[in-house]
């Protein structure tokens, strides 16, 4: 060692010896309990709940892809979004669903044999539904506007016929961003 490195190992073995000793940090044996991991389990159960409630999806699970029919059984009505220009589908290019589109969609969903009726909601209409059912919180209804709702068409099935053909029917064309395979409990009034 050189003059400078020998100075500095003196002055830290002399800088250590005045520290006092402090006892090792000791976790207590009963920090985990059962009782504590079953009640950490318990709440993230309801932030988890609470957090799909408040988002607004009431249970119904929307397709991580509008290829794919979501996990539950496949019977109940469809709901077919169409891209608009807040879509983060890639597909659809941050454009609004042409009219054209919207026609063709709505022309196959009716030709299929499962399909008892198309209905189509503008952004006005599903606006008018996000207010009404959000009636009761203001300040979250003050923090959306009506072309941030995306147009959308609801599929109603005919009770006998499973909804994964609908959607394997429609899955890939042109003005849609999002399919979702609605079971039949979630099911709007007519």
């Amino acid at each position: 060692m050189n003059t400078t490195e020998e100075r500095l190992h003196d002055a830290l073995r002399a800088a250590g010896e005045t520290i006092e000793s402090v006892p090792a940090f000791v976790v207590p044996a009963s920090r985990f309990t059962l009782r504590r991991i079953a009640a950490f389990v318990s709440v993230a159960v309801v932030i988890i709940g609470g957090v799909a409630f408040w988002s607004g999806s009431g249970g119904r699970q929307p397709l991580s892809s509008p290829v794919q029919a979501s996990p539950v059984n496949g019977i109940g009505d469809v709901v077919v979004f169409l891209c608009g220009t807040k879509s983060s589908n890639p597909d659809c290019a941050h454009r609004k669903a042409t009219a054209g589109e919207r026609g063709r969609i709505m022309t196959m969903l009716r030709r299929l044999p499962q399909v008892k009726s198309v209905d189509y909601e503008n952004h006005e209409m599903a606006y008018a539904k996000f207010r009404q059912n959000f009636a009761n919180n203001p300040e979250f209804v003050a923090t959306v506007k009506e072309d941030d709702m995306p147009e959308s068409l609801t599929v109603r099935l005919t009770e006998s016929h499973n909804s994964r053909p609908v959607v394997q029917a429609i899955s890939g064309l042109p003005g849609i961003d999002q399919i979702m395979d609605e079971p039949a409990g979630f099911r709007n009034a007519p």
